[in-house]
């Protein structure tokens, strides 16, 4: 028995998208709650995704960076042929209490990503219990009855003895005949949120809540450059704070994740005894590994000597380049971003207060402070030309540091 649960995650199948489709092949995306009110506290997540769109062919390691940057593990209707497999009014979060060395057979024996794959997010098993996760419930005593539409929502007729707050965990099984059903075998768990309490559509994790609070989480991933990339993800988020629609995390949490590469494991998982395989048995990576060293008093000197220096390059670009076009351009602003989160100069610049950990469109990055934004005149090519005058600076005198402009127009 595992003492963790794992979520899978995949890669993006538009077939699996949560739409329903009428006869003339029109569709429309499957609310999470079948209650239109219930539903409506989710509107404000609505907003951030269709502003942050991803990918319909995103890969599972891009969907898994972005449930970090939600905070929170997606809830959905697991759709199966244009039906929903979750029954009841409320749509449900998936797990499996698998031990490691199961997950690695199971994921090479399918050999479908986008079914599953060896990216997922595991929770210690007892705190998702006290979380009101529950494990699925196979088959029942009776009949199988249902009540209402076939597609969605599915709900067990009353004969079936399943209260509908609780039919989120039915998984149908049907053994014995040339037909059979059995997923018994994935030995799952489920989460809802039967209170309807929490205004994300989701389990939260990272996301701050008034309920919910896991010790620790591990991050499942298939190898250590992916594991470095979700270290730089989460220290990201530790110094942001909260995503860039002010949704707050939990620090706690976040220093508290650890981050396993299944190429660490896989050596382990074939040497004999690996039935006894445990998550915690395999080396995993953590976020204070991932945190640059205090960065020294003479690096702390040199990057603020070198950001003076930018600044008042940037002061000049922008003041040759109005004296030059005057008010010809369009409004718009130019930041300045600073790649590597995990290095001694990024440490420096914000023990320096020069750079923030901050919220884009596009996800989270660090933007300098203090050089860019709208300049005098809030035209477009003024601020261009003034990053672009600093960036210079910047590289030649911190070239192990990579610098890149973003502009965005008003």
């Amino acid at each position: 028995m595992s003492e963790w649960v794992i979520h899978f995650v995949h890669d993006r199948n538009p077939r699996n998208d949560a739409f329903i489709y009428d006869g003339a092949g029109e569709g429309e995306p499957i609310p999470l709650h079948a209650d239109a009110n219930k539903a409506s506290r989710f509107d404000p997540w609505s907003i951030k995704e269709a502003e942050m769109l991803m990918p319909p062919d995103a890969d599972a390691l891009s969907v898994l960076l972005r449930i970090m940057d939600d905070g929170h593990i997606r809830c959905g209707w697991s759709l199966r042929n244009g039906r929903a497999t979750i029954y009841g009014p409320r749509a449900a979060c998936c797990f499996t209490e698998m031990p490691l060395y199961a997950l690695l057979h199971y994921a090479r024996g399918r050999g479908n990503s986008l079914a599953v794959d060896c990216y997922g997010i595991a929770l210690p098993k007892r705190e998702l219990f006290a979380a009101g996760g529950r494990p699925a419930i196979y088959g029942l005593s009776g009949q199988h009855q249902e009540s209402g539409d076939d597609k969605w929502p599915r709900r067990l007729h009353p004969n079936c003895g399943i209260a509908e707050w609780e039919q989120y965990r039915y998984v149908a099984m049907k053994l014995g005949d040339d037909h059979p059903i059995d997923w018994s075998h994935e030995r799952e768990w489920r989460w809802a949120d039967v209170e309807d309490k929490f205004g994300c559509p989701g389990l939260p994790v990272w996301l701050e809540n008034g309920s919910v609070l896991f010790s620790r989480a591990i991050i499942i991933v298939r190898t250590r450059d992916e594991a470095e990339q979700v270290l730089d993800k989460l220290k990201l988020m530790r110094d942001s704070k909260t995503d860039q629609y002010d949704n707050p995390y939990v620090r706690a949490v976040i220093l508290d994740t650890r981050v396993l590469a299944v190429e660490d494991a896989l050596g382990a998982a074939d040497e004999p005894g690996h039935r006894l395989l445990r998550i915690d048995d395999v080396p995993v990576h953590q976020l204070k590994e991932a945190v640059a060293a205090v960065p020294s008093e003479a690096v702390v000197i040199r990057v603020a000597n070198t950001i003076k220096k930018a600044k008042e390059a940037a002061d000049e670009a922008a003041k040759q380049w109005r004296a030059t076009h005057g008010r010809m351009d369009v409004f718009g602003f130019a930041y300045l971003m600073v790649v590597g989160p995990r290095t001694e100069i990024v440490e420096a610049m914000l023990q320096l207060n020069e750079i923030n950990a901050t919220a884009l469109s596009d996800g989270i990055g660090y933007r300098m402070a203090n050089i860019g934004g709208s300049y005098d005149s809030h035209l477009l090519g003024e601020a261009e030309n003034a990053v672009e005058a600093a960036k210079v600076v910047l590289q030649h005198e911190l070239p192990n540091t990579e610098f890149y402009i973003r502009t965005v127009w008003d």
